[in-house]
């Protein structure tokens, strides 16, 4: 999650919030983790980002194929 690299560049990290001095400072702490902050917005934007952090929870690992797979 710190400093990461991938090749296609840097990633991004959504946020959203309605105090905007807060999503300022996330802001920089997401800047300074490496990644590039997008603002998406108010609180209500939130719904919508919620989903994605499933896609980070779920664990991923590999068959003795070498395809990957997810694992419940």
């Amino acid at each position: 999650m710190v400093n990461p690299r991938y090749q296609q560049g840097t990633p991004t990290m959504f946020l959203c919030g309605d105090n905007p001095q807060a999503k300022a400072q996330v802001s920089e702490i997401v800047e300074q983790f490496g990644w590039e902050p997008m603002d998406c917005g108010g609180i209500i934007a939130s719904r919508a980002l919620e989903p994605l952090c499933m896609l980070w929870c779920i664990p991923v690992s590999c068959t003795t194929s070498g395809r990957t797979r997810l694992r419940c």
